[in-house]
């Protein structure tokens, strides 16, 4: 991967990329062997004539580097883009974080890094001088406002489902077989043991509550059902899940 730069840095330069295997087998090239088949791959895509030899190159080997050996972060699975936040979370206001793997917005980049650093000297000013962490308290507000819209999605989504299944019952009642795609049981079942924010599973819970007790029972009572239970009463879901235990 090639990037040109001439824009950014106002010279002629130009960004060669090595990642994956390619970067770890060329550990073992030297910086002219690198050139020499960046030239290649360039020659082959504009022509030969078309790409001069570089008038001065710096090759980079972040590879054998102790500092980094290579790595930058990723949000590898079961992980969220919170844990950019979490790593860049000061330890009692004496010891702050800063680097791409802390900045969620801009990660695996030069920028991000950046930027983080601005954002923690921004951090220590405001301590030093007032006491107060006005960057993490914008960082909560902002954090508390991302959930509502989050919250405020799912609910739209799920009720959208909802009402699609009320209009395909409709559909199919007076059809030939009398079947439907998708019951509503059905997709409250599936919802029930899907559903992500607060928000969702209490809108659930209620649509849940109000149809016959063993339409829901057969599954929110299983061993299954109660662990779901169990964790909206941790995540303080209290009033619709004991509610249910109870019944």
């Amino acid at each position: 991967m090639f990037w040109n730069v001439r824009k950014t840095v106002g010279a002629p330069v130009l960004i060669a990329l090595v990642v994956g295997k390619a970067a770890i087998d060329g550990q073992n090239l030297s910086s002219s062997d690198h050139v020499e088949h960046a030239l290649k791959v360039l020659r082959k895509l504009f022509g030969e004539t078309s790409v001069p030899d570089p008038v001065a190159h710096v090759v980079t080997d972040w590879g054998r580097d102790p500092f980094s050996y290579g790595a930058y972060s990723y949000v590898a699975i079961g992980a969220s883009g919170e844990d950019y936040d979490l790593l860049g979370r000061p330890v009692d206001n004496c010891l702050f974080f800063s680097g791409e793997a802390t900045c969620k917005e801009h990660p695996d980049t030069v920028g991000g890094a950046m930027m983080s650093g601005l954002r923690e000297a921004v951090r220590i000013i405001d301590i030093l001088s007032s006491g107060n962490d006005y960057t993490a308290e914008v960082e909560a507000m902002e954090a508390a406002q991302r959930q509502l819209d989050t919250e405020r999605d799912e609910v739209r989504e799920i009720t959208k489902k909802l009402n699609a299944v009320e209009l395909s019952s409709l559909l199919y009642k007076n059809s030939l077989d009398g079947a439907q795609a998708v019951t509503r049981e059905a997709l409250l079942r599936e919802m029930f043991f899907t559903a992500k924010t607060s928000a969702c599973r209490l809108h659930v819970a209620k649509q849940l509550l109000s149809l016959p007790l063993g339409k829901w029972k057969s599954f929110a009572g299983s061993r299954a059902g109660l662990t779901v239970l169990n964790s909206w009463i941790i995540k303080k879901e209290t009033k619709l899940s004991t509610k249910w235990i109870k019944k």
